[in-house]
């Protein structure tokens, strides 16, 4: 096993005066490795990936990337320092060529043109689709390759570890099927990547571990093939089934 890119230990995050979404949750992230978070509807996904990328600051606990405290860093801080990230839903601008599109997200973090063929040059290398379609207007692509896009913007800084906020949401299934070979592909390019994902079974496929978060708390960590072989994913699901504290993978 790998040691962990990512680890998390006791994060706590809300929203204003109200109280905690995220409460107390810790796991980690293996080198090389494709993990999914998965639970419920309100189980606090969406609030625990936002605390990750610093869209939301943690009210305490840690959040460790390469061995280095970023838990207090902004979203740009954090992409600086190697964490990738991709929304659910506004991941490129549609009015932007495929080429524009691309050199912004170079640009936002890396704040310069040095080094902008070379990752662009490494993008192309994971998504050939992209390939001599610089010009194309980002909003004329499908479902599936808008995604594609999305997934190579946030790679042209060369992220470390990316992010990914429910990556098959709104598409066909066929896109779907693309979608998850898209990911596979960049993790086999070197990235280790976390995601939320509804569609569980399809993530478990390319996922080396699960990590179920129920009430803003993790209830589980176990590899993807002991999740899906579980005798009651339900009661994961619910929070009752006999796990007290996430597993060591």
């Amino acid at each position: 096993m790998s040691d962990p890119i990512l680890t998390v230990d006791a994060l706590r995050a809300g929203y204003g005066s109200g109280g905690d979404i995220i409460k107390g949750a810790g796991f980690s992230v293996s080198e090389g490795a494709i993990s999914t978070i998965v639970g419920p509807n309100g189980a606090g996904k969406s609030t625990l990936i936002k605390s990750l990328v610093g869209l939301l600051t943690p009210r305490s606990g840690t959040i460790t990337l390469n061995e280095a405290d970023v838990t207090r860093l902004n979203a740009p801080a954090k992409a600086r320092a190697g964490l990738g990230y991709v929304p659910q839903e506004h991941n490129v601008f549609r009015n932007m060529s495929i080429g524009e599109n691309m050199t912004l997200a170079y640009e936002f973090i890396a704040k310069g043109t040095k080094g902008l063929k070379a990752a662009r040059e490494r993008v192309f290398d994971i998504f050939p689709d992209l390939v001599h379609r610089e010009a194309d207007m980002a909003g004329n692509l499908s479902g599936g390759q808008r995604q594609m896009l999305a997934f190579g913007c946030a790679l042209m800084p060369g992220p470390s570890l990316l992010l990914l906020d429910e990556p098959s949401a709104g598409l066909s299934p066929k896109y779907v099927a693309e979608m998850f070979q898209a990911v596979k592909s960049v993790n086999d390019a070197g990235v280790s990547i976390l995601m939320i994902e509804q569609n569980v079974k399809e993530a478990m496929v390319i996922s080396e571990t699960a990590i179920v978060l129920v009430s803003g708390q993790v209830r589980a960590q176990m590899p993807a093939p002991e999740f899906l072989n579980h005798p009651d994913i339900h009661a994961l699901y619910m929070g009752t089934a006999d796990v007290t504290a996430p597993e060591t993978v």
